[in-house]
């Protein structure tokens, strides 16, 4: 069986029409839809519900970050792709509540579209987190933003470390080939996060033969790890207008040979359609991914580019957490250069601040009197 996986998908607004009209070949060009459609199992990441668009609106949930969604006649469109497999496990899942899930559920459903990564609540989602197809396992869960399902609401499935383990410890002992599409890492980064790789090392060791990070919005890198292959970072499959850079434009499908477990890649560009990269940019795309995951096998290469990366981005993080006005983070940021910020975590606050953060008890009070809250805005 060849199995081909694609990355974040989301509908937007300069191909809606040609979705809602089937009209595949102004949105793929002919060669990716022939690579596409000529392999036995299809699938990629729906990062959106399916809602009546006319009434979505209404039901949009409190969040940062844009609401995202597909209007019920895209369906046509996505139809003609063929999927074998949605994977609905992302941060963007549950942009316009329960409802918008519970909707896209069933409009899968009445056209005969598979999926997996969500549910009625957590152990629900855990649930119907896992797709065997023959002798292949797909584990789909997500980081914990706004879409995770919780112990009283829908949502997507997050990752939990003793849910995922035991579930790759139970497709090893049925012989599965085990894909984990694990939707995390940080948009537009490159590498993996110190925290990722360990991550996704740990599920190698526990039984992994693939594990596929999505959500980066970029490509990253991979690592050929104890046998098995880790992707950080699989790119856009399609997703179009939200933003227009050289991170956004790229993507890789991944091609899986299951006879001879035989791995691919296959860049792909949004251009005004979504097309096979070839020549020099080819080249120079595929160049630049195996130099990144070269660089990673250094463990300590990993730590001190994240934290160089993190610090460039620490101001822009605290004006969000202090809720700054965009005249006062001008000042912060392009003014001060982050010099009055700083002060503020040598003081009291910041000390509060980093223990609110690393000590788990803390940490974990703090999360559950947010989440409450925010729960019950919400209703």
């Amino acid at each position: 069986m060849k199995i081909i996986i694609g990355g974040d998908f989301v509908i937007s607004d300069s191909n809606k029409q040609y979705f809602k009209e089937g009209h595949m070949e102004s949105i793929f060009s002919r060669e990716l839809l022939d690579i596409w459609l000529n392999s036995d199992f299809r699938a990629f990441n729906l990062e959106e519900p399916i809602i009546n668009g006319s009434t979505g609106q209404s039901i949009k949930i409190a969040k940062s970050g844009p609401h995202l969604f597909a209007d019920i006649n895209c369906i046509n469109g996505i139809n003609k792709m063929h999927p074998s497999l949605l994977f609905l496990a992302n941060n963007h899942i549950k942009d316009f509540g329960t409802s918008g899930i519970y909707s896209t559920l069933n409009i899968l459903k009445d056209n005969y579209i598979e999926s997996v990564g969500v549910g009625s609540n957590v152990y629900d989602a855990q649930n119907h987190s896992c797709y065997i197809k023959d002798d292949v396992a797909f584990i789909n869960c997500c980081e914990h933003e706004f879409s995770v399902a919780t112990s009283r609401e829908a949502g997507a499935n997050p990752f939990e470390t003793t849910w995922i383990f035991n579930t790759i410890k139970k497709m090893v002992e049925l012989k599965k080939y085990i894909i984990v599409i694990y939707h995390g890492g940080k948009e537009e980064y490159p590498y993996p996060t110190p925290e990722l790789k360990e991550r996704c090392e740990l599920m190698v060791e526990f039984g992994a033969n693939l594990v596929l990070c999505q959500h980066s919005h970029c490509i990253g890198s991979y690592e050929q790890y104890k046998g098995s292959t880790i992707l950080f970072g699989q790119g856009n499959f399609l997703f179009k207008d939200y933003k227009n850079n050289d991170f956004w434009k790229y993507g890789l499908l991944l091609l899986l040979d299951t006879v001879d477990k035989g791995i691919s890649f296959i860049p792909i560009k949004n251009n005004s359609i979504v097309e096979l990269l070839s020549g020099d940019e080819k080249d120079c795309v595929m160049m630049n991914f195996e130099k990144r995951s070269k660089e990673i096998m250094d463990n300590s290469f990993v730590e001190t580019n994240y934290r160089k990366y993190s610090e460039k981005k620490m101001n822009s993080y605290l004006c969000n957490l202090f809720s700054y006005s965009k005249i006062r983070k001008f000042f912060e940021i392009k003014v001060f250069r982050g010099r009055l910020l700083k002060k503020k975590l040598k003081t009291k606050r910041g000390i509060v601040l980093m223990n609110l953060l690393e000590c788990e008890p803390h940490n974990e009070i703090l999360r559950n009197v947010l989440r409450g809250e925010y729960e019950k805005n919400n209703k």
